[in-house]
Parts: structure tokens; C-alpha cells; sequence
């Protein structure tokens, strides 16, 4: 998890989840109240607290992999 603080990227947390090549995996970010996860195939990977987040973007990266992202959305939860 990264964020963007003045201008500069800055790291809050990591995890590793490794997966078979060629598998496809569900991921779900959720931020609620201060704080965001990370599921990876309903198992929590990363729990981190952040403060309350009132705007920003949503990205996607894969590192040392080749990646693809299908069905990708975003909703308010109440």
C-alpha cells in the first residue's frame, strides 16, 4: 500500500502472497472508517490503519510479473 504525500510516493505496508503462474485470484481492497485491507481469495494479507482518506485514486501494479485486471469496481460502503 502506497501513498502520495506532497508529491512523493510513500510506502505504508507490504505483503507477499504467492500464487502459481497462470492463476487467476481475487483480490478486495476495502477502506473503512481509518482503516484498509487487503483479501487476497478471502484471506486477509495486510491490515493497515490510515486515517480517514476524503479524496484520492484507486491503482493497480504487479511487480516481477506479468499481470491483467478484469471486472474492476468501485463502490461506497455504507
Amino acid at each position: 500500500m502506497n501513498a502520495i504525500v506532497q508529491g512523493t510516493k510513500v510506502s505504508q505496508a507490504a505483503a507477499r502472497y504467492d500464487v502459481p503462474p497462470n492463476t487467476w485470484f481475487d483480490a478486495e481492497i476495502r477502506h473503512v472508517g481509518t482503516s484498509s485491507s487487503l483479501r487476497v481469495n478471502g484471506v486477509e494479507i495486510l491490515w493497515r490503519r490510515q486515517g480517514q482518506i476524503k479524496s484520492g485514486r484507486v491503482g493497480l501494479v504487479t511487480h516481477a510479473a506479468q499481470g491483467s485486471f478484469d471486472e474492476v469496481s468501485w463502490r461506497e460502503l455504507h
